[in-house]
């Protein structure tokens, strides 16, 4: 969930933070099924409010490997 992040965005209060929810777990759409259409999913939300770096990405568990997937496609894409 989003919300565990909630005291992270306060602590970081000189940044901007987005939190990207799962696609599907509120049952609207149907999940995403690899990390690779995660990050691809994700950046494309994040860009329509932040269109260019640089970014400052995080998570933990799985949300660390979607951010690491985010960079590596950031990197291919030359940004």
């Amino acid at each position: 969930s989003v919300h565990s992040y909630a005291e992270l965005a306060r602590l970081l209060d000189d940044r901007p933070v987005y939190a990207f929810q799962a696609q599907g777990v509120e049952g609207a759409a149907e999940p995403l099924t690899t990390i690779e259409e995660m990050a691809a999913a994700y950046l494309a939300e994040l860009k329509t409010v932040q269109p260019e770096g640089p970014y400052l990405l995080g998570g933990w568990s799985m949300g660390g490997m979607i951010a690491y997937e985010m960079a590596r496609q950031l990197r291919a894409e030359g940004d």
